[in-house]
This record gives structure tokens, sequence and C-alpha cells, in this order.
């Protein structure tokens, strides 16, 4: 199979503050790897359907015949343990220098960093494009997103996701591309590819600074125009994507940690939770602020496994637009990939601090008869600038502005200050 891989990783660092001086002294020796998740659910019927190919890569939660639960830990998974262990350096300042493959070493009572692949989303797409003599070839485009996530659940907070997206690029002749074709693309991107990305995106260097302040995602709403637009496959984790996708241009145009929009319920810090020495504790934390929350109404977004965000950011995403922009020449006219959304920021006192509607748009050049179906890697390229033009705004808003660039080097966690491992 003749292909070309390209390979991106859109990372940033969130690093979580914290908010009383014991929990900024606790010990911090080692970030244990907990391995491989999905998204949204362990279900494996879900799993399946999400992830047609995807679903033999990650780990399992199996419960014994004691009724107690055990993790069982994929070929993947394993493979990174090894790789990880093998790059780490001893007193080295990258995150794989501070990961650690034994979960006894990595939990030290209630300061547990924890580290998790996050599976989230895979999707194959096809363009037909004329060929010379009248022929036709099929353009076949793969691509698995996976995000690294950096948790300490001592003061339950994000310390780190960093975004990955790994694709291949194949052609065919033809307009026919066999399910079983499509599937060896995927399958080569986690057999091949995300291992090496993974590794790509933990030899970066630890932040040595945190704003003392988060945003939560609230509410995702999705148009049914876009939902119709977005592939199938992905329509049951889409809003766990639009989540990671925000989390990072977030980062990086403003530097501020953002909680996932199920209030970090999802079941990938429910299973980085489970084998914490303290874990009935931490539960009891999270019913409490999933209470508080609901009494006062701002559940933002359901129960909570991580601790309630600083602000709220609330999001419409109603459809995507491709537009012919103008005629090149004869042979190529310029096309507009187009996503818009209106979106709402409530600052810490409840108010509405932000609401605007924002556009961003891609373009590239394709002969009038190429039959693109639906373009969902432009789309995606199209809310990345949507994204950042929303960030810019944010920035400058004077409304606004006074919450998310706050922060204190007094209140901070400063990952680097805790002692190195020995």
């Amino acid at each position: 199979m003749k292909h070309f891989l390209l390979f991106s990783a859109l990372c940033a660092f969130f690093i979580g503050g914290t908010s009383s001086a014991e929990e900024t002294s606790l010990p911090f020796d080692g970030v244990q790897f907990s391995g491989m998740w999905y998204y949204g659910t362990q279900n494996e019927e879900e799993i399946t359907a999400q992830f047609p190919v995807g679903h033999q890569f990650g780990d399992r939660r199996e419960i014994r015949e004691d009724g107690f639960s055990v993790e069982v830990p994929s070929e993947l998974t394993r493979r990174m343990t090894e790789a990880v262990a093998a790059e780490g350096k001893a007193g080295g300042e990258r995150l794989v220098d501070r990961l650690v493959g034994d979960k006894e070493s990595g939990a030290q009572g209630g300061d547990a960093w924890r580290v998790a692949c996050a599976i989230n989303y895979e999707h194959v797409e096809t363009q037909q494009l004329p060929f010379v003599k009248g022929s036709t070839i099929t353009k076949i485009i793969a691509e698995v997103g996976f995000d690294v996530i950096l948790c300490n659940f001592a003061d339950r907070r994000i310390a780190a996701m960093l975004p990955g997206r790994i694709q291949l690029i194949d052609v065919v002749k033809g307009t026919e591309v066999s399910e079983e074709h499509k599937q060896a693309c995927l399958k080569h991107l986690y057999e091949q590819n995300l291992l090496p990305e993974f590794m790509n995106i933990i030899k970066q260097p630890c932040s040595t600074f945190s704003p003392s302040f988060t945003i939560g995602i609230g509410e995702i709403r999705l148009g049914e125009e876009l939902l119709r637009d977005t592939p199938e496959s992905l329509r049951p984790s889409v809003k766990s994507y639009y989540s990671s996708l925000i989390s990072a241009v977030f980062y990086e145009k403003l530097g501020v940690p953002v909680l996932p929009y199920s209030g970090g319920n999802d079941q990938v810090y429910c299973s980085m939770r489970e084998n914490l020495s303290n874990v009935h504790e931490l539960k009891r934390r999270a019913a409490v602020d999933t209470y508080e929350a609901r009494r006062e109404g701002k559940s933002a977004g359901g129960s909570f496994v991580l601790r309630r965000p600083d602000c709220v950011l609330n999001i419409y995403l109603p459809k995507f637009v491709t537009q012919v922009v103008k005629k090149v020449n004869k042979y190529q006219n310029q096309l507009a990939f187009v996503a818009g959304c209106e979106l709402e920021l409530q600052a810490p006192t409840g108010e509405t601090s932000f609401r605007e509607r924002l556009f961003g748009n891609v373009d590239a050049l394709y002969t009038p008869d190429v039959k693109l179906g639906t373009p969902w890697i432009y789309y995606q390229a199209a809310s990345y600038e949507m994204l950042v033009n929303a960030a810019d705004k944010l920035k400058k808003d004077p409304g606004s502005k006074k919450w998310i660039l706050m922060s204190s080097v007094d209140d901070a966690r400063i990952l680097n200050s805790s002692p190195k491992k020995k």
C-alpha cells in the first residue's frame, strides 16, 4: 500500500492551580502512566461502535469473581510502558522523565499524579479526484485523535492536556474503496504511528508556572445540520472531540486550563482515579461538589470527578458551509470551508461576561467536478480557526479578560518545584 504519513500534534500544557498550602506541600516523586482509555464510555458495545478498529487497542476494566474490578492493559499500553521506561532520564525536565510504570510508586496518598492516553475519535473519509485521460482516483484520509492527560488528584485538577493527531493519506485508482482498505489504514495508524506520536508529546518539557484559575465547558449544543455533516461513527463522541479542541486552543492563546464539558466526570478520569489509595475520599469530595453545583443550578455539564471550575464556557455550533470563493481558472475553483459558533462565558459571579458569534474558515483549490463528500477534515481545520478567533476576542474583551488572564504565582502549582525522582 503506497501512502504518505502526515503527523501533527496540537500540544498545549494546562497546569492547574491549588487552593491551600496543605495541598501544595504534598510530595511528588513520580507520575504513573495509567494506560490507554476511551472517552465517554467503557461499555464494550459502545466502544466497538465508536471505534470499529481502535476498540482492540485500549485497556479494559473487568469484574472478577469476587466482585472487584481489575485493569487489563492492552498490548499497545504494554509497548507504551516499555518505551517510557527506556526513554525516561532521572532528574530530567521532560514529562517522560517524571513518568513511572509502577502503580504503587506513582501513588503517594492523595498526591497521586496520573497520565493517561485517551482516544478521542477515529475517522476515514474519501475524495474523488479527476486524473489523466478522464480517469478518476480516490484519495483516502484516515485520522486518529487522542489526548495525553496529566492530572493531579491531590487537588483534582487537570495539570496538562496534550492533544495529538495522527493522519495517513492513501490513493487508489477508481472510485471504489472497500471497508477493509479503510480499516487497514486506521489499523496502520494505531499499530505503527500512535506510539511514536505519544512519545513525541511526552518529551516536551514540564511547565513551571500555572494560573490559579480554570474554565469549565458547561454546555456544548450542536445544530441538526452540523450533526448531519458529522461522520456517523463520530457522532456519539463529537462533544468530547470539541471539548478537546477548545482546551488546546484556549491554552495556546490564553494559557488557561479548561475542564472538559462533562465536568471531569468522563470515564477516562474515573479510570485514572480508580487505583488511588484515597479513592473513597476523592469520591466523597466529588459528590460534595456535584451536590453544591446542582443546588446552585451550576452543574456545568453534570457531576464531577475533577474540581469545579471558576468560569463556565457555553458554546453553540450550528452548521458547516462549503462555498466557492472564486474561479481561479478553468481547471480550478477556490473553495472555502466555514465553521461558526455562538460562545458565552459566565464569570465566577454567575453573570455572563461575554457572548458573541464567531467564524473561521480555510481555503483549498479543487477542480470544478471534484466529489468531496462531507469534507470533515477541512471543517475541523475551520473549527480550529474559529476557536482561535474566539480566544483572541476573549483576550481583548474588557468584561472577560480580568477573569481569563488573572493568575497568581503564590497560588500556582509549580510542577518543577517538587522533588525529583531518584
